[in-house]
């Protein structure tokens, strides 16, 4: 009866090793937990679910080799599994920016951006000035006088200038045998006129060149001047050769902006520039 037992028991032993030897029991680490953005792919290279774009540890015939954190990738996958993309495991999870190509311009191709056209340089903004001079250099008739009807300043687009506020000098006025004071020229009346000092003796009217001063006040962008000539039938001073200036401050003139002769003539002159 003992030696029965004793052989059940050892047969009941010898069956159980046998049960153990053919069933293996899978390993605790199979599936390893996800932690933050980490994930462990399945054996034969099945890839796992990814959190935030991180793959976990190097997986290889079914085991993995640790996981991953923080988004970054663990290592390789060892098989072949679906590809990444934007968020999903095989890399980081923040795909690259796209590398720029360059800002683009406001307005135009290429160079610095300008109001409304193509790159280059800015447009020049016309200087202001507060004083003009008109230069009158020769007469119609060849003598040494000059006068003026009205003289007008041009500005922006070519409009003309309100006279307002204005003053006017000149080198020479006549005041005593007529009224022909630097005045007439910007009174708005075209009826009267400057003109240069003459006497009825010889020799002894002011000489050539004559010139007017205007002083706006303020300064002003100028383009252009007009010149009327008196418009009375008489000739005496009308303007031929002339020069304009322009000044900042009525004392350095520098080089004329406009140079020019006018026609014989009563009409309007217009001079843009």
């Amino acid at each position: 009866m003992r030696r029965t037992s004793a052989a059940w028991r050892a047969g009941i032993v010898s069956a159980l090793l046998v049960a153990c030897s053919v069933y293996d029991a899978p390993p605790d680490n199979l599936s390893p937990a996800l932690s933050s953005g980490a994930n462990g792919g399945d054996s034969a290279g099945d890839q796992g679910s990814p959190a935030s774009g991180a793959h976990g540890g190097d997986v290889s015939n079914g085991s993995s080799s640790g996981s991953t954190s923080d988004g970054a990738a663990g290592g390789e996958l060892g098989g072949a599994g679906k590809p990444p993309s934007a968020g999903s495991g095989g890399g980081s999870g923040t795909a690259p920016a796209p590398e720029m190509g360059g800002a683009p311009d406001a307005a135009g191709a290429g160079g610095m951006p300008n109001a409304g056209g193509e790159g280059g340089a800015l447009p020049v903004t016309p200087t202001a000035f507060r004083y003009v001079k008109l230069v009158a250099l020769t007469e119609q008739s060849g003598h040494v006088w000059s006068s003026v009807a009205e003289l007008g300043v041009l500005t922006t687009d070519s409009k003309p200038l309100s006279s307002s506020g204005w003053s006017i000098s000149a080198d020479s006025e006549e005041t005593s045998t007529e009224a022909a004071p630097a005045s007439n020229a910007i009174d708005g009346k075209s009826a009267t006129y400057w003109h240069t000092h003459w006497t009825w003796a010889a020799n002894a009217d002011a000489p050539l060149p004559h010139y007017l001063i205007v002083d706006f006040g303020a300064a002003h962008v100028v383009t252009g001047f007009t010149y009327l000539p008196r418009q009375d039938n008489k000739t005496n001073g009308r303007i031929k050769d002339w020069a304009f200036y322009v000044s900042s401050d009525g004392t350095t003139w520098g080089t004329p902006v406009a140079t020019g002769s006018f026609p014989d003539g009563s009409a309007l002159q217009t001079v843009t520039f």
